[in-house]
């Protein structure tokens, strides 16, 4: 039994379920409803909140329990009782900054914060495997090297004069089959410099077989990446099929006399730069067309920048599919006098195909003066061309609609399946008279632009019958229908006519979050984006924040300036419950309440997961009930039990998901199935509630206790502040009285409360994320706890000590901010160089500051400035002299007597600075308000 791959899509859960087809078990999918984090909001101030350990939160204040005497002090319960519900209270803790987070500007100095971004992509290479592959006799060759970088290690095998491949090694390339054929193949070589040496010779056609590298030798994946440029020593005659001949050598950047290459016999080029990525520029005009037939994928996924057609004839080509689809660094395309002929079948358009020829490229500019593809399938040409500006498709006539399809498709379908993408650029177009571009699906930034005009005709209703107010811009499907025969009434204007974008009115919008269980008329929203350009008409597409699912309301129309009021859920950890139960002893069955993050892909690297796990019977007790034990893999959503016997007798021996010295290891077991199914598609985007999932049922036969015993408190009584008391077993409590406030880790289980004596008291816990006041310490048994209500102490390792700060930071604008969790573990993820945040607390952590910007995310204060939102007018005493957010004294300064409107301060050494530009501060000193 394998798991399939199945394609990762955004904004879902991909489940895995397992049934039975004859004797093996299939893995098959179901969605489960879940939000994606799509990243990439305007610039925003982010509120700390209770969130789980793998996410960036924005909640206005902390939650506390019990009586609260300020805005965010946190205090021990008065009567002795421990609130148990976990609601949070929201309150406003920093009435004197400005609430909107709003920068105001002058017209001198223009503030721009940077947009507001969280990387959350793993950057731990640790957990990349290293891709290598065997190399003739002993020798490993390690496919992971920096682009350009050639790898001379000391045991790598070379031939007779020190190349790392060569015809002296692996024969010579495309030899023929027939030793009369005069097909000798070439001598070739690739040396230390990364240049592959081809000499003189007459090829063999050759065809790429699936599977096997071996038909040509220079695309050998034991030394392909090492090749940065190709030389033809000496003349060479190609054979008919020269397809895919240097494709994917991701470092060739040089092609030297390819007019040695002689391909006039030639009829398949396909693929032949195919995802050559660092290939710029190669003159692919030097080779020998006149047999071509297949030009298809010829620079698709290159590096190529320039697509250079002028002039270009053919009457052999037949096929110039995605020629240069999908080129992110084209920028120009030239078909000046470009002319295909069609030989085969004028009348079939499909003969000639040139489908996709720069679909999804970065095209930005084409000339298609004087072309001629009267006889040529012209579908999605410029499909997904977002970046192009204007489109002349005046030489383009009487061409059959239904080989224009999606031709002018310039959004494509990415664009509205990810809203990371940007809306196409498109707002100049000329349109030829003769065709029809019904099918031509025209889009474009509808969002941006009202429509079309033609200045030209727009105010004669004659020449345009289906406008009904020829002075305002026409949308385009009403463009289209001018140029679409079959639509009853029209006309369309003899000749080419010219249409370009009309925008609409411009607007100022801003998007509030709330919760469901917040009042929008009353509460302060958990987040509010930095004011950002809107259009009157248009929709604003709504980005996911950190912490939280997508927003139900994706989009939103615009129709005057101000906030966009949208509701979002909260994500939340997996609480996997794993039950124990003992066959010759139910008196010891118990219960270990597991919490794995939301977004996580290595689950050991969870260390609290890992804890709780470690709380399972370990390996001594080999008495587990593997087909009694069962496993949910649906993880509470829906019916997808499955035991573990099933598991391990019907999986893959080549590719097993429990390895054979785990069978009888829980912790093992529970580690391997997950990281099986997240490394085969699963996608655990987290859930809307904390309710405990049954994960795992697992029996045994019997009960033995572990190797290693989980620590147990050696209880005895004790009072009173300042005391020590001594019990006959040696017992130890000492007192102390302290001041400080502490908290709960937000991705952790509930924690559990005890008595003054050490003891347990059961079914009371504090919940996460909670914050408590602690007016006294206890030493117990070399155990350290602090009170949070009368006679009822937490465990100083399940909490950690903090000051209230209600404030806001900037992450320097030349380091990122590096995120760490309570505990000081590293997250996956940082913040982006001149990003605001806010902060509600700060800790110390190995003796460093950390400020907290999420619910256990904390970056350190040597990353960040604390500043405080103000907005005098300050005025120059004198020449002032500017500093940078760090002090720093720049070059220009401000002359005497203007004035500046400044939006925050900050303190440095025990002096004020008022900022008046993105990276200007002044010295209050310096100045009069």
């Amino acid at each position: 039994m394998r798991f399939q791959q199945l394609k990762k899509q955004s904004n879902v859960i991909l489940r895995k379920k397992l049934y039975k087809s004859g004797k093996n078990w299939i893995v098959a999918t179901t969605l489960a409803l879940a939000g994606g984090i799509i990243l990439g909001m305007p610039s925003m101030v982010v509120k700390a909140d209770n969130v789980d350990t793998n996410t960036v939160n924005t909640q206005q204040t902390e939650s506390v329990q019990g009586t609260v005497p300020g805005d965010s002090s946190p205090q021990k319960g008065s009567d002795g009782t421990v609130d148990q519900s976990g609601k949070p209270t929201v309150g406003v803790p920093t009435p004197s900054l400005n609430s909107t987070g709003k920068v105001e500007t002058t017209d001198e100095q223009k503030v721009t914060p940077a947009t507001d971004k969280v990387d959350t992509s793993n950057t731990d290479e640790s957990q990349i495997p290293k891709d290598t592959e065997e190399a003739p006799q002993t020798t490993r060759d390690n496919n992971t090297q920096n682009d350009n970088q050639i790898s001379n290690t000391p045991n790598e095998v070379t031939d007779s004069k020190g190349n790392i491949a060569s015809s002296e090694m692996y024969g010579k390339a495309f030899v023929g089959t027939d030793s009369s054929s005069g097909e000798t193949g070439s001598d070739w070589y690739l040396n230390q410099a990364g240049e592959l040496h081809i000499g003189a010779g007459t090829w063999a056609p050759f065809v790429t077989i699936p599977g096997s590298e071996s038909v040509n030798p220079f695309r050998d994946k034991k030394y392909i990446d090492k090749i940065q440029k190709v030389v033809f020593d000496g003349k060479v005659v190609a054979g008919t099929s020269i397809a895919e001949l240097f494709n994917n050598m991701k470092n060739l950047n040089e092609v030297d006399n390819l007019t040695n290459l002689d391909t006039s016999n030639t009829q398949n080029f396909e693929g032949m730069f195919w995802y050559d990525t660092s290939l710029h520029n190669v003159n692919w005009r030097d080779l020998n067309m006149s047999s071509a037939t297949d030009i298809s994928s010829l620079f698709s996924d290159s590096g190529m920048t320039v697509a250079d057609f002028k002039g270009f004839t053919s009457s052999t080509i037949r096929n110039y599919t995605s020629m240069f689809a999908r080129n992110k660094n084209l920028k120009t395309a030239d078909m000046t006098d470009m002319t295909v002929i069609n030989n085969a079948d004028p009348n079939n358009y499909s003969e000639i195909q040139m489908y996709g020829i720069f679909a999804d490229s970065s095209l930005e500019n084409v000339n298609l003066t004087n072309v001629s593809f009267s006889n040529s399938n012209l579908e999605s040409m410029f499909r997904g061309c977002r970046n192009l500006q204007s489109l002349d498709l005046s030489s383009f006539g009487n061409i059959s609609p239904l080989y224009l399809l999606d031709l002018l498709n310039f959004n494509d379908n990415d664009y509205y399946e990810d809203k990371d993408v940007s809306a196409s650029k498109i707002r100049k177009i000329v349109l030829n008279s003769k065709t029809d571009y019904q099918t031509a699906n025209f889009t474009y930034d509808s969002d941006k632009y009202a429509g079309w005009k033609n200045d030209t005709n727009r105010d004669d209703p004659t020449v345009w019958p289906l406008v009904k107010d020829p002075k305002y811009p026409i949308e385009y499907s009403a463009l289209i229908n001018l140029y679409t025969p079959s639509t009853a009434g029209n006309q369309a204007p003899e000749g080419n006519t010219t249409w370009v974008a009309v925008e609409r009115p411009k607007l100022t919008s801003y998007v509030q979050y709330f919760t469901p269980d917040q009042n929008q008329d009353v509460d302060k929203p958990i987040y509010t984006t930095e004011p950002f350009e809107s259009n009157e008409g248009g929709y604003v597409y709504i980005k996911s924040i950190p912490g939280y699912f997508a927003p139900e309301q994706s989009k939103v129309l615009v129709e005057e300036s101000g906030p966009i009021n949208v509701v979002v859920q909260r994500i939340y950890p997996y609480n996997l419950k794993i039950n124990i139960s003992y066959e010759d002893n139910s008196s010891k069955n118990n219960v270990t309440n597991a919490v794995f993050p939301a977004g996580i892909t290595d689950v050991t690297s969870v260390a609290d997961f890992q804890n709780e796990l470690n709380k399972l019977p370990d390996s001594k007790n080999d008495s587990l009930d593997l087909k009694n034990t069962k496993i949910d893999l649906g993880f509470g959503l829906n019916n997808q039990v499955i035991s573990i016997s099933d598991i391990i007798n019907d999986q893959d021996d080549e590719d097993p998901i429990i390895l054979p010295g785990d069978k009888k290891n829980l912790k093992a077991i529970i580690n391997d199935v997950m990281q099986y199914m997240l490394d085969n598609g699963t996608t655990l985007e987290g859930l809307k509630d904390t309710n405990p999932i049954d994960f795992v049922d697992a029996y045994y036969d019997n009960y033995v206790a572990s190797a290693v015993p989980q620590p147990t408190p050696n209880h005895s009584s004790g009072s009173s502040s300042s005391s020590t008391n001594t019990t006959p077993e040696t017992t130890t409590n000492t007192i102390k009285d302290i001041k400080q406030t502490s908290a709960t880790f937000g991705d952790r289980p509930k924690v559990q409360v005890y008595g003054t004596d050490g003891q347990v008291i059961p079914n009371v816990f504090l919940s996460p994320d909670s914050a408590w006041y602690n007016d006294e310490s206890m030493e117990l048994n070399g155990a350290t706890y602090y009170r949070v209500a009368t006679d009822k102490w937490v465990n100083a390792n399940d909490v950690y000590v903090y000051v209230a700060n209600n404030s806001y930071v900037r992450v320097y604008k030349d380091n990122f901010g590096h995120l760490v969790n309570a505990r000081n573990e590293k997250s996956s993820r940082e913040l982006l160089p001149a990003t605001d945040w806010y902060s509600d607390r700060y800790t110390e952590i190995n003796g460093k500051k950390y400020y907290r910007v999420a619910t256990n995310e904390f970056v350190r204060a040597s990353e960040v400035y604390e500043y405080a939102y103000s907005n005098p007018v300050v005025t120059t005493k004198q020449v002032t002299s500017l500093y940078d957010e760090k002090g720093n004294l720049l070059s220009n300064k401000l002359p005497t007597g203007k004035s500046y409107k400044t939006d925050r301060f900050q303190m440095l050494d025990g002096l004020t600075y008022y900022r008046v530009g993105s990276n200007q501060f002044v010295k209050a000193e310096d100045v009069d308000f």
